[in-house]
Protein backbone atom coordinates (compact mmCIF):
# COMPACT_ATOMS: atom_id res chain seq x y z
CA UNK A 1 0.00 0.00 0.00
CA UNK A 2 1.57 3.66 -1.14
CA UNK A 3 1.65 6.39 1.50
CA UNK A 4 1.83 9.97 0.87
CA UNK A 5 4.67 11.86 1.83
CA UNK A 6 5.89 15.53 1.69
CA UNK A 7 9.54 16.99 1.83
CA UNK A 8 10.48 19.85 4.07
CA UNK A 9 12.59 21.85 2.12
CA UNK A 10 15.38 23.91 3.83
CA UNK A 11 19.03 23.96 1.80
CA UNK A 12 20.57 25.37 5.07
CA UNK A 13 20.19 28.99 3.93
CA UNK A 14 19.69 32.28 6.20
CA UNK A 15 15.80 32.69 6.68
CA UNK A 16 15.40 35.83 4.53
CA UNK A 17 16.77 33.96 1.50
CA UNK A 18 14.64 30.67 2.13
CA UNK A 19 11.56 33.05 2.69
CA UNK A 20 11.69 34.71 -0.74
CA UNK A 21 12.52 31.60 -2.58
CA UNK A 22 8.77 31.19 -4.39
CA UNK A 23 10.07 27.71 -5.77
CA UNK A 24 10.63 25.75 -2.86
CA UNK A 25 7.90 27.82 -0.71
CA UNK A 26 5.36 26.53 -3.37
CA UNK A 27 7.20 22.90 -3.39
CA UNK A 28 6.58 22.72 0.65
CA UNK A 29 3.35 23.83 0.24
CA UNK A 30 1.91 21.14 -2.07
CA UNK A 31 4.15 18.35 -0.03
CA UNK A 32 2.85 19.78 3.01
CA UNK A 33 -0.97 18.64 1.35
CA UNK A 34 1.01 15.07 0.48
CA UNK A 35 2.06 15.08 3.91
CA UNK A 36 -1.80 15.30 5.42
CA UNK A 37 -2.88 12.86 2.62
CA UNK A 38 -0.59 10.36 3.95
CA UNK A 39 -1.53 10.37 7.38
CA UNK A 40 -5.08 9.89 6.35
CA UNK A 41 -3.74 6.65 4.24
CA UNK A 42 -1.37 5.26 7.19
CA UNK A 43 -4.37 5.10 9.22
CA UNK A 44 -5.88 2.77 7.01
CA UNK A 45 -2.89 0.91 6.83
CA UNK A 46 -2.66 0.10 10.00
CA UNK A 47 -5.80 -0.10 10.70
CA UNK A 48 -5.40 -2.81 8.17
CA UNK A 49 -2.63 -4.52 9.17
CA UNK A 50 -2.62 -4.44 12.52
CA UNK A 51 1.06 -4.27 13.34
CA UNK A 52 2.46 -5.30 16.35
CA UNK A 53 5.61 -3.11 15.89
CA UNK A 54 6.08 -0.29 13.59
CA UNK A 55 9.65 0.83 11.99
CA UNK A 56 10.93 3.71 10.51
CA UNK A 57 13.64 4.33 8.92
CA UNK A 58 14.23 8.24 8.92
CA UNK A 59 13.59 10.74 6.40
CA UNK A 60 10.60 12.38 5.54
CA UNK A 61 8.98 9.43 3.93
CA UNK A 62 8.70 7.48 7.31
CA UNK A 63 6.72 10.73 9.44
CA UNK A 64 3.48 10.16 8.18
CA UNK A 65 3.70 6.32 9.78
CA UNK A 66 5.39 7.16 12.81
CA UNK A 67 3.12 9.64 14.07
CA UNK A 68 -0.23 7.46 13.53
CA UNK A 69 1.98 4.65 15.16
CA UNK A 70 2.45 6.98 17.98
CA UNK A 71 -0.65 8.47 18.34
CA UNK A 72 -2.16 4.73 18.81
CA UNK A 73 0.15 3.99 21.00
CA UNK A 74 2.15 1.38 18.93
CA UNK A 75 5.60 0.33 19.81
CA UNK A 76 7.38 2.73 17.50
CA UNK A 77 11.11 2.01 16.60
CA UNK A 78 13.10 4.45 14.67
CA UNK A 79 16.36 3.94 13.47
CA UNK A 80 19.34 7.13 12.67
CA UNK A 81 22.51 6.55 10.47
CA UNK A 82 24.01 9.45 10.96
CA UNK A 83 25.94 11.32 13.94
CA UNK A 84 22.91 14.55 13.91
CA UNK A 85 19.32 13.84 13.72
CA UNK A 86 17.19 13.99 10.77
CA UNK A 87 14.17 16.16 11.00
CA UNK A 88 12.21 13.05 10.81
CA UNK A 89 13.79 11.54 13.53
CA UNK A 90 14.28 14.46 15.59
CA UNK A 91 10.22 14.34 15.91
CA UNK A 92 10.00 10.84 16.03
CA UNK A 93 12.42 10.20 19.12
CA UNK A 94 10.51 11.82 21.60
CA UNK A 95 7.10 9.44 20.61
CA UNK A 96 9.50 6.27 20.28
CA UNK A 97 9.93 3.24 22.57
CA UNK A 98 13.00 2.74 21.36
CA UNK A 99 15.94 4.75 18.62
CA UNK A 100 18.23 2.77 16.94
CA UNK A 101 20.98 4.82 16.09
CA UNK A 102 24.43 3.85 13.88
CA UNK A 103 27.26 5.79 15.95
CA UNK A 104 28.12 4.86 19.44
CA UNK A 105 25.69 6.58 21.94
CA UNK A 106 28.86 9.12 23.00
CA UNK A 107 28.55 10.56 19.82
CA UNK A 108 24.89 11.66 20.37
CA UNK A 109 25.48 14.83 22.23
CA UNK A 110 22.60 16.63 23.70
CA UNK A 111 19.94 13.74 23.10
CA UNK A 112 17.81 12.12 25.13
CA UNK A 113 19.46 8.32 25.80
CA UNK A 114 17.37 7.18 27.50
CA UNK A 115 15.47 5.01 24.73
CA UNK A 116 18.63 5.01 22.84
CA UNK A 117 20.31 1.66 21.93
CA UNK A 118 23.52 1.49 19.45
CA UNK A 119 23.05 -0.80 16.86
CA UNK A 120 25.48 -0.09 13.79
CA UNK A 121 23.97 0.80 10.61
CA UNK A 122 22.84 -2.46 8.54
CA UNK A 123 25.10 -2.75 5.16
CA UNK A 124 24.15 -4.59 2.02
CA UNK A 125 26.97 -7.55 1.92
CA UNK A 126 28.14 -6.62 -1.29
CA UNK A 127 29.60 -3.64 -0.08
CA UNK A 128 31.80 -5.23 2.73
CA UNK A 129 32.61 -8.25 0.85
CA UNK A 130 35.19 -8.91 -1.87
CA UNK A 131 38.94 -9.10 -1.99
CA UNK A 132 41.89 -7.33 -3.63
CA UNK A 133 43.33 -10.05 -6.22
CA UNK A 134 39.46 -10.16 -7.04
CA UNK A 135 39.21 -6.68 -7.30
CA UNK A 136 42.45 -6.20 -9.55
CA UNK A 137 40.80 -9.13 -12.10
CA UNK A 138 37.61 -7.57 -12.30
CA UNK A 139 38.44 -3.96 -12.41
CA UNK A 140 41.67 -4.98 -15.06
CA UNK A 141 43.97 -2.95 -13.23
CA UNK A 142 47.24 -3.96 -11.46
CA UNK A 143 48.98 -2.77 -8.64
CA UNK A 144 51.69 -0.95 -10.48
CA UNK A 145 50.28 1.93 -8.94
CA UNK A 146 48.51 3.21 -5.90
CA UNK A 147 44.52 2.59 -5.98
CA UNK A 148 42.49 5.68 -5.23
CA UNK A 149 38.73 4.63 -5.04
CA UNK A 150 37.22 7.54 -5.45
CA UNK A 151 33.01 8.18 -4.80
CA UNK A 152 30.10 10.26 -4.11
CA UNK A 153 27.13 8.37 -3.07
CA UNK A 154 25.00 6.30 -5.05
CA UNK A 155 24.92 9.23 -7.54
CA UNK A 156 28.18 10.41 -7.48
CA UNK A 157 29.44 14.18 -6.61
CA UNK A 158 29.55 16.82 -9.22
CA UNK A 159 32.04 18.96 -7.50
CA UNK A 160 34.26 16.40 -7.34
CA UNK A 161 33.63 15.07 -10.32
CA UNK A 162 34.69 18.27 -12.03
CA UNK A 163 38.15 18.24 -10.08
CA UNK A 164 39.06 14.84 -11.15
CA UNK A 165 38.45 15.44 -14.44
CA UNK A 166 40.18 18.90 -14.37
CA UNK A 167 43.43 17.26 -12.99
CA UNK A 168 43.26 13.46 -14.01
CA UNK A 169 46.04 13.94 -16.31
CA UNK A 170 48.28 14.82 -13.34
CA UNK A 171 46.41 12.13 -10.96
CA UNK A 172 46.96 9.25 -13.58
CA UNK A 173 50.66 9.98 -13.60
CA UNK A 174 51.21 8.78 -10.54
CA UNK A 175 47.58 6.76 -9.47
CA UNK A 176 45.12 4.27 -10.56
CA UNK A 177 41.59 5.48 -9.84
CA UNK A 178 38.30 3.99 -9.72
CA UNK A 179 36.07 6.34 -10.31
CA UNK A 180 32.36 6.30 -10.15
CA UNK A 181 31.12 9.44 -11.25
CA UNK A 182 26.95 9.18 -11.37
CA UNK A 183 24.84 9.08 -14.02
CA UNK A 184 24.91 12.43 -15.31
CA UNK A 185 28.99 12.62 -15.93
CA UNK A 186 29.60 8.84 -17.24
CA UNK A 187 30.31 9.99 -20.28
CA UNK A 188 32.18 13.32 -19.49
CA UNK A 189 34.61 10.88 -17.72
CA UNK A 190 35.19 9.05 -20.71
CA UNK A 191 35.55 12.13 -22.78
CA UNK A 192 38.19 13.69 -20.31
CA UNK A 193 40.04 10.14 -20.42
CA UNK A 194 40.10 10.17 -24.54
CA UNK A 195 42.31 13.60 -24.48
CA UNK A 196 44.36 11.86 -22.52
CA UNK A 197 47.83 9.84 -23.32
CA UNK A 198 46.83 6.84 -24.36
CA UNK A 199 49.75 4.94 -21.84
CA UNK A 200 47.71 6.76 -19.32
CA UNK A 201 43.93 4.91 -20.40
CA UNK A 202 44.71 1.77 -18.11
CA UNK A 203 45.24 3.55 -15.02
CA UNK A 204 41.29 5.39 -15.19
CA UNK A 205 37.99 3.14 -14.40
CA UNK A 206 34.86 5.44 -14.12
CA UNK A 207 31.71 4.12 -13.70
CA UNK A 208 28.47 5.56 -13.06
CA UNK A 209 27.65 3.17 -10.58
CA UNK A 210 28.80 0.26 -8.77
CA UNK A 211 26.08 -2.47 -7.87
CA UNK A 212 26.96 -6.08 -6.86
CA UNK A 213 30.96 -4.70 -7.12
CA UNK A 214 30.80 -2.38 -4.53
CA UNK A 215 32.94 -4.09 -2.48
CA UNK A 216 35.41 -5.02 -4.59
CA UNK A 217 36.18 -1.06 -4.81
CA UNK A 218 37.25 -0.78 -1.25
CA UNK A 219 39.08 -4.22 -1.60
CA UNK A 220 40.74 -2.82 -4.49
CA UNK A 221 41.56 0.84 -2.68
CA UNK A 222 44.67 1.90 -0.82
CA UNK A 223 42.88 5.12 -0.17
CA UNK A 224 39.35 6.30 -0.39
CA UNK A 225 38.11 9.52 -1.27
CA UNK A 226 34.59 9.87 -0.39
CA UNK A 227 31.33 11.72 0.56
CA UNK A 228 30.34 11.95 4.37
CA UNK A 229 27.05 9.75 4.30
CA UNK A 230 26.51 7.31 7.27
CA UNK A 231 26.43 4.55 5.11
CA UNK A 232 29.65 5.27 2.71
CA UNK A 233 31.63 5.83 6.36
CA UNK A 234 30.22 2.73 8.09
CA UNK A 235 31.56 0.69 4.57
CA UNK A 236 35.00 2.56 5.17
CA UNK A 237 35.23 1.53 8.57
CA UNK A 238 34.21 -2.06 7.38
CA UNK A 239 37.16 -2.28 5.46
CA UNK A 240 39.76 -0.58 7.39
CA UNK A 241 40.67 1.77 5.17
CA UNK A 242 41.95 4.80 5.25
CA UNK A 243 39.50 7.76 3.72
CA UNK A 244 39.91 11.78 2.80
CA UNK A 245 36.03 12.71 3.42
CA UNK A 246 34.99 16.14 1.29
CA UNK A 247 31.16 16.40 3.68
CA UNK A 248 28.66 18.07 1.03
CA UNK A 249 27.91 21.29 2.52
CA UNK A 250 24.13 21.49 1.10
CA UNK A 251 23.34 18.06 3.31
CA UNK A 252 20.04 18.49 5.47
CA UNK A 253 21.14 19.43 9.32
CA UNK A 254 24.78 19.74 7.80
CA UNK A 255 24.68 16.20 8.78
CA UNK A 256 27.94 14.52 6.09
CA UNK A 257 30.32 18.22 8.33
CA UNK A 258 28.90 16.89 11.42
CA UNK A 259 29.77 12.96 10.27
CA UNK A 260 32.53 13.37 9.74
CA UNK A 261 33.54 16.05 12.39
CA UNK A 262 33.21 13.55 14.52
CA UNK A 263 35.11 10.86 13.39
CA UNK A 264 37.87 13.22 12.34
CA UNK A 265 37.92 14.37 16.03
CA UNK A 266 38.70 10.84 17.26
CA UNK A 267 41.70 9.79 14.34
CA UNK A 268 39.50 8.17 12.25
CA UNK A 269 39.89 10.28 8.88
CA UNK A 270 41.00 13.01 6.96
CA UNK A 271 38.65 16.01 6.00
CA UNK A 272 38.86 18.21 2.96
CA UNK A 273 36.15 20.99 3.27
CA UNK A 274 33.82 21.70 -0.19
CA UNK A 275 34.88 25.21 -0.06
CA UNK A 276 38.73 24.26 -0.15
CA UNK A 277 38.09 21.74 -2.85
CA UNK A 278 41.07 21.73 -5.67
CA UNK A 279 43.16 19.55 -7.48
CA UNK A 280 46.37 20.82 -6.02
CA UNK A 281 44.40 20.27 -2.46
CA UNK A 282 43.22 16.67 -3.44
CA UNK A 283 46.69 15.79 -4.95
CA UNK A 284 48.11 17.15 -1.40
CA UNK A 285 46.15 14.83 0.59
CA UNK A 286 46.45 12.26 -1.33
CA UNK A 287 50.01 12.09 -1.44
CA UNK A 288 50.68 12.92 2.31
CA UNK A 289 48.82 9.50 2.86
CA UNK A 290 50.70 7.41 0.58
CA UNK A 291 53.88 8.54 2.03
CA UNK A 292 53.28 7.57 5.45
CA UNK A 293 52.30 4.04 5.85
CA UNK A 294 51.80 4.53 9.39
CA UNK A 295 49.41 7.09 8.92
CA UNK A 296 46.99 5.08 6.39
CA UNK A 297 47.50 2.17 9.27
CA UNK A 298 46.54 4.39 11.90
CA UNK A 299 43.37 5.36 10.28
CA UNK A 300 42.23 2.39 9.10
CA UNK A 301 42.43 0.95 12.32
CA UNK A 302 41.17 3.67 14.39
CA UNK A 303 37.88 3.78 11.75
CA UNK A 304 37.15 -0.16 12.46
CA UNK A 305 36.45 0.44 15.58
CA UNK A 306 33.40 2.18 15.02
CA UNK A 307 32.22 -0.67 12.34
CA UNK A 308 29.40 -2.95 13.96
CA UNK A 309 29.60 -6.32 12.03
CA UNK A 310 26.07 -7.58 13.75
CA UNK A 311 24.40 -4.33 12.80
CA UNK A 312 21.29 -6.10 11.38
CA UNK A 313 20.81 -8.71 13.86
CA UNK A 314 20.85 -6.21 16.51
CA UNK A 315 18.42 -4.33 15.00
CA UNK A 316 16.01 -6.89 14.49
CA UNK A 317 16.49 -8.22 17.75
CA UNK A 318 15.83 -4.97 18.80
CA UNK A 319 12.53 -4.53 16.72
CA UNK A 320 11.21 -8.31 17.69
CA UNK A 321 11.99 -7.49 21.20
CA UNK A 322 8.94 -4.59 21.30
CA UNK A 323 6.38 -6.98 20.31
CA UNK A 324 3.23 -6.63 22.88
CA UNK A 325 4.89 -3.50 24.27
CA UNK A 326 2.59 -0.47 25.47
Amino acid sequence: MAISAGKFRRYNRHWLEAAIDVKTNWDNARDFVRFNRGILQARRAIRQFKPDVVFVKGGYVGLPVGLVAAQQKLPLIIHESDIVFGLTNRYLSKRANKVAVGWPLDFYKGHDKSNMVFTGSPLRRTAITGNRRAALVHFRITEEKPIIFIMGGSRGAHSINLTIFENLGQLLNKYTLIHVTGESDIERARFVLSRQEKALHKYYRPYSFLHNDMGLGYAAADVIVSRAGANSLSEVAAWSKPAIVIPLSSSANNHQAQNAQALARMGALRILQQHELSGFKLMSEIDRLMVDKASRKYLGETIHKFFAPDAAKKLAETIYGMRGHK
